[in-house]
């Protein structure tokens, strides 16, 4: 409940991990009281295969975003950089370990700022530089990339780093209005 509330997670990657002894546990006595035994040893063998399955799945999961090394070169590009640096997410999935690696850098320049649309950048403040960080995913259906966007309405591009597999990218890119 509170890392619904909280503007960080208070659990981060862990998620309910402490819930899972319990859950098995009880997940154990149930099968144990099962009868017939074939119907026991069917149960067994489907939780057994479901938590293989499940096991490989995560181990070839595609879809993680190595936020920390692209903020951490993103902060060392930035590094002689005293002013105030916006960084939009487009995706709150993105903000968080955004926001969470810049804060556990220390660097107070940096404002990581949550937008709903890339549009919004225009509506925001008149920084001449900027950062945005999303997930190529999550465009793919829009057709139009937040870089074509920008780039179209005249946008230049510094730095980009990228972390992920083909169609499941976390993108932080540097953002410069022409002058």
């Amino acid at each position: 409940m509170f890392s619904q509330i909280l503007p960080q997670s208070v659990w981060l990657k862990r998620c309910l991990i402490i819930a899972a002894v319990p859950y098995l546990i009880l997940a154990a006595v149930a099968v144990h009281r099962l009868f017939p035994r074939t119907l026991r040893i069917t149960v067994v063998l489907l939780i057994t295969g479901w938590a293989a399955w499940g096991g490989y799945e995560e181990m070839t999961n595609r879809d993680q975003v190595s936020w920390e090394p692209m903020v951490k070169q993103m902060l060392q590009a930035e590094r002689l950089n005293d002013r105030g640096i916006k960084i939009y997410c487009l995706e709150k999935s993105t903000r968080l370990p955004v926001a969470f690696y810049v804060e556990s850098a220390q660097r107070n320049q940096f404002q990581v700022e949550l937008i709903r649309d890339i549009s919004d950048v225009d509506k925001g403040g008149e920084e001449k530089a900027f950062w945005i960080a999303f997930q190529e995913a999550f465009w793919e259906k829009r057709r139009q990339s937040p870089a074509k966007y920008l780039a179209d309405r005249g946008y230049q591009f510094g730095d980009k780093f990228e972390s992920g597999v083909e169609g499941h990218k976390g993108i932080l890119l540097s953002v410069r209005r022409r002058s």
